[in-house]
Parts: structure tokens; C-alpha cells; sequence
């Protein structure tokens, strides 16, 4: 069952899937439409999944579900994945490449940016000083929702990536 994001407990469990790049108004609308009607059908061993969605900075898909109510099982996780892999396909966009590290650019006059760089050019990058301790870093690996607010967007040095400094 989808409910509205907002309504999600904090304690909802979530999937961050980055996107290769940024989705265009029209996709993103589409691809809510798309994973509405997933979560409405969406179910554990026969049970619905109150789940929700969110699509933020137009480039990460993020999926919650109240494990309260009913937990994900292995194979409603596996449906999950390949909904994601199809609205990739679909899209020609990659939700799903892990070796990608995403970065928030903020500039004064414009709206953030979302910069990803593979792991091979980090390490060059801070060298180079155009990543430090303290650039905003997605950490996609956070699990629950209530952790969006504060360990989702964090200084690159709360991250593995501190070892580069």
C-alpha cells in the first residue's frame, strides 16, 4: 500500500537508489506515477507493504517501508530491484551502479548540484582540493528514515572516504 512519505514512521526502512544522472521534469513525473503503482501492488508473502517513495535533488529514488506493519522478505526485495532495474531500462538511466560517490555542489546563485565521481577519481579529486573534509557527501547506505535528515548528506570526512585526508 503507498502512503504518503511524510506519514512514514521514522523508523522506516529505506533503499537509496542514485540515478547516473538527473532526471528530466517529465521523467521524474512519470516515474512517480511508476512507483506509485508498484507500491500499491507491492507485497511480502502475499501481504501489502505500507511503502512510500521519494524522489530528491532528481536523482535519487528513495523507497521506504514501515516493517512495523508487514516486513520486506527476500523476494519482495528482489521485486523491488528489478522495479528499479525496469524504470532504468526504461528511462536509460542506472540506479543501481555502486561506484559512483555523489557529491552536493551549493553555489550562491543557483540550485545545488549533484556531482558523482567514480572511486577511481577521487583520490585525485581531493588531492587536487576540488573534494575536502568537509564537501557534502550522500552517504546512500543509511537505512532508516529517521537518518535522512542528519547522516544522509554529510561531511566527506564522516565518510570511508576520511582516510583520503
Amino acid at each position: 500500500m503507498h502512503i504518503p512519505f511524510d506519514k512514514m514512521p521514522d523508523s522506516a526502512r529505506l533503499w537509496i537508489y542514485q540515478s547516473d544522472r538527473p532526471m528530466t521534469e517529465k521523467e521524474e513525473e512519470q516515474i512517480k506515477d511508476y512507483t506509485a503503482s508498484f507500491l500499491e501492488e507491492w507485497a511480502a508473502h502475499g501481504a501489502g507493504l505500507n511503502s512510500s517513495y521519494q524522489i530528491l535533488y532528481k536523482q535519487f529514488l528513495i523507497i521506504a517501508v514501515d516493517e512495523a506493519v508487514v516486513s520486506a522478505s527476500g523476494c519482495s526485495i528482489d521485486k523491488q530491484v528489478q522495479f528499479i532495474q525496469a524504470i532504468g531500462d526504461k528511462f536509460s538511466l542506472n540506479f543501481l551502479d555502486r561506484t559512483k560517490v555523489a557529491f552536493l555542489k551549493q553555489n550562491d546563485h543557483s540550485e545545488p548540484q549533484i556531482i558523482l565521481s567514480s572511486l577511481q577519481e577521487v583520490k585525485g579529486k581531493v588531492a587536487a582540493g576540488e573534494i575536502n573534509r568537509e564537501t557534502p557527501t550522500f552517504n546512500n547506505l543509511i537505512n532508516a528514515k529517521a537518518e535522512l535528515d542528519n547522516n544522509w548528506i554529510v561531511p566527506a570526512t564522516d565518510t570511508w572516504l576520511k582516510r583520503y585526508f
